[in-house]
């Protein structure tokens, strides 16, 4: 199946203002302090950071396989979206999809893409109505081929293309 996403500027029900992981900082330096070796430390210089831009880096790795202390679990949302949606994308670039959403993408492409639980938090200790995931997408395709696309659709910016305004004459 191909699916295409364009992420969202700014905040709303496709991208929560805010939107903060529980403990999961905590829990990388945990692991880089108390379970890696000092031979293992040495390969981050001894830094924490660079530890977790590594993790991070994972995310975008195709068939990465992740441990548990490197799944954020708990997503606290400062406010509360007016229609949070099946799919959005919180701090770091991470993607969140409603159990439907998920049953539906895991039928598609079985076995492409990573999920786990996660504990969405809203305002005054309330909880959305739906479940959410974590996913990790596991197959990232680029078939635009601007060559053979209107130059008007679209710009080009360096490493990504971007989509023109579809409010031009023609493009609608």
């Amino acid at each position: 199946m191909t699916w295409g996403v364009l992420f969202p500027y700014g905040s709303g029900d496709y991208s929560p203002e805010a939107a903060q992981f529980v403990s999961y900082e905590e829990k990388i330096e945990r692991h880089f302090n108390e379970v890696l070796t000092d031979e293992e430390r040495a390969e981050y210089d001894d830094w924490v950071v660079k530890f977790r831009s590594r993790v991070g880096e994972k995310y975008f790795s195709k068939g990465a396989v992740f441990e548990d202390f490197e799944k954020p679990t708990q997503l606290v949302l400062p406010r509360t979206p007016k229609n949070l949606a099946s799919l959005f994308f919180v701090v770091r670039g991470f993607t969140v999809v409603e159990a439907a959403l998920k049953e539906i993408i895991e039928r598609l492409e079985p076995s492409t893409h990573q999920f786990w639980s996660v504990d969405v938090q809203l305002p005054r200790g309330k909880k959305p109505a739906k479940d959410y995931f974590f996913m990790v997408i596991g197959q990232h395709l680029d078939a635009f081929l601007p060559e053979k696309s209107n130059p008007e659709a679209w710009n080009d910016a360096g490493l990504r293309y971007l989509v023109a305004s579809t409010k031009k004459k023609g493009l609608q």
